[in-house]
C-alpha cells in the first residue's frame, strides 16, 4: 500500500486507478472546497478544478488513456459532468 496526500489537503480521497497506475479523485483544501487531483505513476501530483464559480470538483475514473470522468457542481449546487 502507498499512502499519499495532496499537499495542505484536510483530506484525500482516491477514487480510480489505471493500468498505468495514474490515480484520480478529489482532495478537500483549507476553506473546505473539494478540488480534483491526477496523481502520475511517479507520484508527481496535478489539481485541477471545473469552471469557476463552482463548489465542487471530483474525479472519478481514469481510462488507460488517460480520460478522465467526473462531477462538479455549480453555486447552486447542480451537479454537470465532465471529461478531460
Amino acid at each position: 500500500m502507498t499512502d499519499f496526500n495532496v499537499p495542505n489537503a484536510n483530506s484525500t480521497v482516491a477514487n480510480s486507478v489505471n493500468d498505468n497506475g495514474v490515480i484520480v479523485g478529489f482532495w478537500q483544501n483549507t476553506n473546505g472546497n473539494d478540488l480534483a487531483f491526477e496523481r502520475d505513476a511517479s507520484g508527481n501530483i496535478t489539481t485541477f478544478s471545473a469552471p469557476n464559480p463552482n463548489l465542487v470538483t471530483d474525479a472519478v475514473q481514469i481510462n488507460n488513456s488517460g480520460r478522465i470522468v467526473g462531477a462538479w457542481e455549480d453555486l447552486h449546487w447542480t451537479s454537470h459532468g465532465f471529461l478531460k
